[in-house]
């Protein structure tokens, strides 16, 4: 509701200046202006007002859809956003829902920002390949870097490794190709979070006018950390975020991926829950920002490290097809992964990736080392 009234309602430049004048600069001002009083100020008709309060309305009171309106909207745009990683769009059923929030929780240097950069990648790099098609050109990304560390580098090593045929120098024009990965990453840096939530609220133009498909904010718990809100602020902070992330992803159909720290659990013993992560001291840790931002997220994916004696040597090669799902008794049916033609097809994976929650997936872990192309997955294991 605080949004500008110059921002994307096709307001006439003399309009504008006289509801300015008359101190209406957002919509919020508009709708609980005395509209008497403001008609005979801006010199508009009755019939001339009511319009433009209707209009205005219209674009940030979204209407109701029928069930068969969201499938249609579903169907023709794609309900998934591939992760870059066929093990892990495999276990989401396709990949990060669109029109949803999904969370990363883990550890400092578990892998959560290499995640998210091999989604970047994955997303520019889909719309580049397909830029010649008559298809929706989406495929921009909005970046939240509120931890200050988006390594452009590292970005730009993820996607040579991964996309060598788009990328890679035995391209003539992969410096150009690169250009356009880096130019469709718009990233910004709030230091305090009614900063980040004054971008978030004023998010929905910037998503439409760049076609953005994806929405990340590394990491989400960081400034209220910094900044040390009190339950009670924390719980509203949390709410009208992921209220306003939540209707941009549904209105705009697209992808609002997050990362989220993990704090000391001291009742681990009494409530102990699959979102919680036992590092290899055995202490306990949970993801942050309470059980009101549990319940914000629809997807989350929890990162950690193994200890020595569960890490696993697995023999296939990290860029087989097929994604094999392991039970307690071994690899089901047809699935068992090929064995490796040679050692250097072996990986050591030494963390754990498990799906804890989501609307249409069973829980899974699967397990991951980080490459120069970014996460590698093995076989997932059905929890």
């Amino acid at each position: 509701m605080a949004r500008s009234l110059d921002r994307g309602f096709a307001l006439s430049t003399e309009l504008l200046q006289r509801l300015k004048d008359e101190g209406i600069v957002t919509v919020k001002d508009l709708l609980g202006a005395n509209p008497l009083l403001l008609i005979m100020k801006i010199g508009l008709s009755h019939k001339e007002f009511t319009t433009l309060v209707q209009n205005v309305a219209a674009k940030v009171v979204p209407r109701p859809k029928s069930a068969l309106e969201i499938y249609q909207q579903s169907c023709l745009n794609g309900m998934y956003l591939s992760t870059g990683v066929k093990g892990i769009d495999y276990i989401l059923r396709g990949g990060l829902p669109i029109g949803c929030i999904t969370e990363i929780v883990g550890p400092p240097g578990i892998g959560k920002s290499q995640f998210l950069m091999g989604c970047c990648v994955a997303t520019i790099s889909h719309k580049l390949k397909n830029s010649s098609l008559l298809t929706s050109n989406r495929g921009g990304v909005i970046y939240f870097d509120t931890e200050l560390k988006l390594d452009v580098s590292r970005l730009v090593e993820i996607a040579v490794n991964t996309n060598p045929s788009l990328y890679g120098n035995a391209r003539e024009d992969s410096a150009a190709m690169k250009d356009k990965l880096l130019s469709s990453i718009s990233v910004h840096r709030p230091t305090t979070c009614s900063e980040l939530l004054s971008m978030i609220e004023n998010l929905q133009d910037t998503v439409i006018q760049q076609g953005s498909a994806l929405i990340v904010i590394d990491s989400i718990a960081v400034l209220a950390r910094k900044e040390g809100l009190n339950e009670q602020d924390k719980e509203l902070y949390v709410v009208r975020q992921s209220a306003l992330l939540k209707k941009i992803a549904e209105m705009c159909r697209c992808t609002v991926l997050v990362t989220n720290q993990v704090v000391l659990d001291s009742y681990s013993i009494l409530d102990y829950d699959e979102d919680k992560i036992t590092d290899i001291s055995g202490q306990v840790y949970k993801p942050s920002m309470g059980v009101t931002w549990h319940h914000c997220i629809s997807t989350r994916l929890v990162m950690n490290k193994m200890s020595p004696e569960s890490q696993l040597r697995c023999s296939f090669s990290p860029s087989a097809t097929s994604t094999p799902v392991v039970s307690n008794t071994g690899y089901s049916n047809d699935a068992s992964p090929r064995a490796a033609t040679s050692l250097s097809e072996i990986v050591h994976y030494d963390r754990m990736l498990s799906l804890t929650k989501s609307p249409v997936a069973p829980k899974c872990s699967l397990p991951y080392t980080i490459q120069s192309s970014g996460l590698v997955v093995g076989a997932s294991l059905e929890l």
